[in-house]
Order: structure tokens, then sequence, then C-alpha cells
């Protein structure tokens, strides 16, 4: 399978030159001349052309994945070679989480304590989980540190902010506060149906 790292990052230098292309260029009267309507349809213009040029992109990983391209590849790209390659992104995407850091660093330390606790400490541990198995219920036991700890680091962190938020902990502004953004949700349709390549 073809892997994406730092996927929403590697699309931006494509989306900026298909946006800086002649045909994509705002004229300098556009805030006058064009009605709301007009200026909707002109920006989902230039965004039908970069979902576009991503679906393109996207069928051909697929493409290289489904023909075992990629196999024959990592017969040639080895691990001394693959390393380097992801240290770059890393360091690449380093100065956007340190900006979010740094808007609120207690929070920052402990989803990077929390991160190393799961992943590196409780990997092995088993978390009970109930299951129903010919007609009875038996407990099992599921690695979910092993397999999720970006997910638990998440919800772990926002559980302490939601409280904290509710203690009133953070400031009006704080961007720790849970509530800052709540509009989003409160919009938000959350049982739609896409229809295909929207």
């Amino acid at each position: 399978m073809p892997i994406i790292q730092g996927g929403t990052f590697s699309f931006l230098s494509s989306t900026f030159a298909i946006l800086s292309l002649p045909e994509n260029v705002c004229p300098a009267d556009f805030n006058t001349r064009f009605t709301a309507e007009e200026k909707q349809e002109e920006w989902q213009r230039r965004m039908r052309e970069v979902q576009g040029a991503i679906i393109v992109a996207s069928l051909f990983q697929v493409f290289i994945g489904f023909t075992g391209i990629i196999g024959i590849c990592l017969k040639y790209i080895t691990p001394l070679t693959i390393a380097p390659a992801v240290t770059m992104i890393g360091l690449a995407l380093f100065d956007v989480a340190a900006n979010h850091a740094a808007t609120n660093w207690g929070i920052a330390a402990g989803t990077i304590i929390f991160m190393i606790a799961f992943s590196q400490y409780m990997r092995d541990v088993g978390v009970p989980w109930l299951t129903y198995k010919n007609g009875k219920c038996t407990a099992i036991r599921v690695h979910a540190f092993k397999l999720f700890p970006v997910l638990m680091t998440i919800v772990v962190m926002w559980a302490i902010c939601a409280i904290t938020t509710a203690a009133g902990g953070f400031d009006e502004g704080d961007k720790g506060r849970t509530d800052l953004k709540i509009k989003l949700l409160q919009n938000s349709v959350w049982i739609r149906f896409p229809y295909p390549c929207e």
C-alpha cells in the first residue's frame, strides 16, 4: 500500500501552483465587481480544479499500490533511504507543531507525556473488552495503547482541557479552551450523504 506522510502539507505546493495560474488569479476589482454568488462560484471552480488534481494523483498512487510496483521499488529503497525522508518530512512540519505548541505549553507537554506513556510504556497493557461469541459474553484483552496511542492521547488531552475549561482554568481567549470553536460543532451537519467526488 502506498503511504502518505504529511499528506495535508504535501498537496500545498501543487495547490498553490494551480491557484497561481493566470486564469485563477483574482482580478483587482474582485470585491466590487462580483456578487456574493459569483464570488462563491469562482471559489468553487478553483476548488473543483484542485480536487480533480488530487483525485488524479490519488488514482496514480492506487495504481502503483495495486500493480505491485511499490514492492519492486522496495527492493532498492532500503530503510537507509526511507529514514532520512521521514526525518525531513518531520523537520519540515516542525514549525507548524511548534507554533501550535507555543499557544499553550502545558497542553503541549501533557500531549508529549501521554504519547510517550501510551506508545512506549503501556503498549503491552491489555485493556479488558467484552465480546459476544457463540451465545455467551467473554472478556478479551485488547492492546489499545499499541493500536491507538495517538487517538487515545487526543481523547485524554481533550478531556483534560474540557474539565479545565469547565472549571474556569483557562482565560477567555486561550487556545486550550474546548468551547473556543463550539459553533463548528453546533452548526455542522452530523449525518449527510456525500455525492461521488464531492
